[in-house]
């Protein structure tokens, strides 16, 4: 069976955005998976840049994203993680007290992680998103992603909330 980072890709066009970061920016990703996108933010924002990494498997961010970090010749340092969960209530205390982190950040990185939500939970995730962003500050979401495998429900190794139907995202626009 392949894992969900094997069988798909973020779109283009998301990809994109994150190589649009600039010198210095400060990037936030939850749901790190194997580190890709975290590695492309942190090569593009430079060492002025802090580039922060959550994911609910320890698993991704004790093994998968350093090895993605040294790949592209990055210190697994030059990003700093912690194993939470985005639906935890205290999310957003959690991030700050990450040592050498931000309270808030010029990009947010949420990809593919709304789909994996149950539809009546999404609303709750975007005051926190929010609550870490700065001013002017970005929240790059998905709701879809680019499949390289069949994701039918009579595919055995299809992920589940694959299954259900995904509503369309609503924007949050703070305060």
């Amino acid at each position: 069976m392949q894992t969900i980072e094997a069988n798909c890709l973020p779109p283009r066009d998301r990809h994109d955005q994150v190589h649009d970061l600039g010198s210095g920016s400060n990037v936030l990703e939850t749901v790190t998976g194997s580190g890709r996108l975290i590695t492309d933010a942190k090569c593009r924002v430079g060492s002025t840049g802090i580039g922060v990494s959550i994911d609910a498997c320890s698993r991704f961010l004790s093994i998968d994203l350093p090895l993605t970090l040294r790949s592209r010749r990055l210190d697994p340092n030059d990003v700093l993680s912690k194993c939470m969960n985005l639906l935890d209530s205290d999310f957003v205390d959690r991030v700050r007290e990450i040592a050498g982190a931000l309270r808030t950040y010029d990009y947010t990185l949420v990809i593919r992680r709304l789909i994996t939500v149950p539809a009546d939970e999404r609303d709750d995730i975007f005051p926190k998103l929010r609550a870490l962003l700065t001013p002017k500050g970005l929240i790059i979401v998905n709701m879809s992603a680019h499949f390289k495998a069949d994701l039918s429900a009579t595919n055995d190794s299809t992920p589940m909330q694959f299954l259900a139907p995904v509503s369309q995202p609503r924007l949050y626009r703070g305060a």
